[in-house]
């Protein structure tokens, strides 16, 4: 989990400091310690803008439930001016719309088509978005899963993208009720785990690497 991975960074840090405190000068290692509260200030700042953009599109999605064909321009506006989000979707219990998709299942994303490029250009230009329906079967992922369980925001675990950019990411989903309250589906961002090193101002070192590595 991320807040996992973000309490790792600073038990390293901790370890960090200490090396440094018997191997390297002070200033050294306020440099250093410095340098790594940075860093972690910017990871807490791609997840609250992750988890804002998602809530604030999920209430959308919740008013728009009788317009299912219009959740392809929702999740397409979500990845198009979030510049840490490279994918999003809402995915929806098997069923709900009998008519819509394959299997019962109907799940709207929308993606960029090149993120690769446009993390490199930290998202400087227009991302190239296409929409699709998701063509796996989704209700046992994780991130499915566990919101439709528990109603709770979920952040999964790292995994690569198996869509063929060779990214490694995160996946923010949250449960999407109808009026009555049921939980009808899960809208939820990809967001690549090279894009907090991508916004930093330095390069990281060998040592935020591997913290990524863990992340």
């Amino acid at each position: 989990m991320l807040a996992a991975a973000v309490i790792i960074m600073f038990c390293m840090m901790a370890a960090a400091q200490y090396i440094m405190i018997k191997h390297g000068s002070q200033a050294e290692q306020l440099a250093e310690v410095s340098r790594q509260l940075e860093q972690s200030k910017k990871i807490s700042q791609v997840k609250t803008q992750v988890e804002r953009a998602v809530w604030t599109t999920q209430k959308m999605v919740e008013k728009n439930l009788s317009n299912p064909d219009g959740f392809y321009a929702i999740t397409n506006q979500l990845v198009r001016i979030n510049p840490n989000i490279v994918g999003a979707g809402v995915a929806f219990r098997p069923g709900y719309y009998a008519k819509k998709g394959k299997s019962r299942l109907f799940a709207p994303y929308a993606y960029d088509e090149e993120p690769s490029v446009t993390l490199k250009k930290k998202k400087s230009s227009v991302p190239n978005i296409r929409t699709k329906l998701l063509s796996f079967d989704y209700i046992e992922r994780d991130w499915f899963k566990n919101p439709v369980t528990d109603g709770k925001s979920f952040w999964s675990d790292p995994y690569m993208d198996q869509g063929g950019t060779s990214i490694v990411m995160c996946t923010f989903a949250n449960a999407v009720r109808d009026e009555q309250g049921h939980i009808v589906a899960v809208i939820f961002a990809d967001v690549p785990m090279e894009d907090v090193t991508i916004i930093s101002d330095d390069r990281p070192s060998d040592f935020t690497d591997d913290i990524w590595l863990l992340l």
